[in-house]
């Protein structure tokens, strides 16, 4: 899933860039996600206002399987 985050949030989200203060992701430790995952379901799936472009159907999908199946980090 690292990959999706990667390409979704890591642009904003990243240590020091505009948005970080707001929730900051760190690709190379998962508490950044497992710390967080409620608000981020909240925001990504229910709320549809992140990430700023919108999610298509599929991304939406691969986001709520993976959430789904208990959010693994490995």
């Amino acid at each position: 899933m690292r990959p999706w985050f990667d390409n979704h949030c890591g642009g904003c989200h990243r240590p020091n860039a505009s948005d970080a203060g707001r929730w900051e992701y760190n690709p190379y430790d998962a508490t950044t996600i497992e710390n967080n995952i409620s608000q981020l379901y909240k925001v990504i799936y229910t709320r549809r206002s992140m990430p700023r472009q919108k999610l298509s159907a599929s991304e939406l999908e691969v986001f709520k399987t993976w959430y789904d199946s208990g959010h693994p980090t490995n």
